[in-house]
């Protein structure tokens, strides 16, 4: 029985010490949330002590300007891959794909389960796997497909509080928890996290509103309890909490603004499809109609009209096959009503929220962001200039410790925010072997165990 308990003893460290080995001194951790609609001004309209705390011990940036269009999924996929929306596919958050005859509706609808739709890129989770470490995400869209061969070790799928999922902030406290345990386990390397209340609450009750406020003042409350709970479990020294947001949001109160109606001055016969209204949309009309469409809808007050070849370069949009002839673009203070025709218009309706995102982030302040950073590869108490959201992605390979994909993105405006060190001049890869490793001794255990007990059963019988 010695033996036995030798072989147990001798595997335990032989699997610790190939956790080491693989990764150097250094383990990366990264803690990435992402809360949705936050407003890069909100926080100075209040005591937020939970993200003074991250701006006194971390680096904030002075603000984020999206890509255009400055909606969710093109920036959420901007922030994983450091790229504009032609690059990484998502043009809007509603699509029409004529090679696949398919529509992309946004989540929970079901075609955000379609592979196609995020093949344009690999995002950050899926490259950390490649790297060897392992992701966990929460309610973060897309995190439940394989894209490019591979997926997150770990996908709770993306949950939409519009459907009466009114204990959001208990979830969201228990992912957290969860997510601490993981990362101290080094069980993950990185956990995402997607809050959306402030998003919904903006769009449904206005940016100024109560309940929007009180939205932004429960993630405060769980990002505050996030780091005393770092700091207990001493972590403080390893794990990163990066904190963002894809877009801000705008008043678009029906009293206040002024509604472009498509159908005053075109044939709506002409239009195949109008993907998306509030902001911007695109259009396809019918074969042969694109310019008789463009030629109505040119100098009405408020609104941008571009023939695809035409969307201003700076939009970083035209070059990508799934924008479609014609895009819109509303200023501030106009809406673009939908068509409401099934069919025709996708989604079909033209209700028009309090607040609403989508505008020129170039033009539109409203429509800047937020990024809060504190951890062990963060300088202390830093305030970055303004950042691009595409410069994102490349903190986050910084600290995870492998080299990023290709990318839009700039080092020289983010470099400051990281202390030396955390610079990639060795980089830390955790390869899966330790957990091959591990696999193979228990095999070998399991085997030395049946095999002693055999020899031992002989002997005694």
């Amino acid at each position: 029985m010695n033996f036995i308990l030798f072989y147990f003893v001798i595997g335990s460290v032989f699997t610790r010490r190939a956790l080491s080995i693989t990764c150097g001194n250094r383990i990366p951790k990264v803690l990435f949330v992402l809360v949705d609609g936050c407003r890069w001004d909100y926080l100075d309209q209040g005591n937020f002590p939970g993200f003074k705390k991250l701006s006194d011990k971390g680096t904030h940036a002075l603000h984020v300007t999206p890509i255009f269009p400055s909606n969710s999924y093109p920036n959420w996929y901007s922030l994983v891959t450091g790229l504009y929306a032609e690059s990484h596919g998502f043009v809007q958050n509603m699509m029409y794909d004529a090679k696949y005859e398919d529509f992309f509706m946004m989540g929970p609808h079901e075609s955000v389960n379609v592979p196609h739709w995020w093949d344009g890129a690999e995002p950050l989770w899926v490259t950390a796997e490649k790297n060897g470490l392992r992701s966990a995400l929460y309610w973060w869209d897309g995190c439940q497909v394989e894209i490019r061969g591979r997926q997150s070790t770990f996908c709770r799928k993306y949950q939409y509080i519009g459907n009466s999922w009114t204990s959001v902030n208990e979830d969201t406290k228990e992912a957290f928890f969860t997510a601490l345990d993981l990362l101290e386990n080094n069980e993950m390397q990185l956990v995402q996290l997607y809050y959306e209340p402030v998003d919904f609450y903006g769009h449904k009750f206005g940016p100024e509103s109560v309940e929007r406020k009180q939205a932004l003042k429960d993630i405060d409350e769980l990002l505050e309890m996030v780091m005393s709970e770092i700091d207990k479990r001493g972590l403080q020294d390893q794990v990163n909490l990066v904190v963002v947001s894809d877009h801000g949001m705008t008043l678009t109160d029906s009293r206040s603004i002024t509604t472009i109606k498509l159908s005053n001055y075109l044939d709506i016969a002409d239009i195949r499809y109008m993907i998306y209204y509030g902001a911007n949309s695109m259009l396809l009309p019918h074969e042969g109609k694109t310019e008789k469409v463009y030629q109505a809808l040119k100098g009405i007050p408020g609104l941008q009209v571009y023939h695809k070849e035409e969307i201003p370069e700076h939009y970083h949009l035209r070059n990508n096959r799934l924008m479609l002839p014609i895009l819109l673009v509303a200023d501030k203070d106009y809406l673009i009503e939908g068509l409401d025709i099934p069919g025709k218009s996708i989604p079909t309706g033209s209700s028009v929220s309090l607040g609403s995102h989508g505008y020129d982030p170039y033009q539109v302040s409203d429509m800047r962001s937020i990024f809060y950073a504190v951890g062990p590869g963060i300088r202390k108490n830093y305030t970055s200039p303004p950042l691009n959201i595409v410069d994102i992605y490349n903190v986050l390979c910084d600290l995870l410790g492998f080299e990023p994909l290709p990318n839009n993105g700039s080092r020289s405006i983010t470099k400051g925010m990281l202390v030396p060190e955390q610079l990639l001049s060795t980089p830390c890869q955790l390869s899966d072997a330790p957990v091959l490793v591990s696999q193979i001794w228990q095999a070998i255990t399991v085997t030395f165990i049946c095999f002693c007990l055999q020899k031992w059963h002989l002997v005694t019988t």
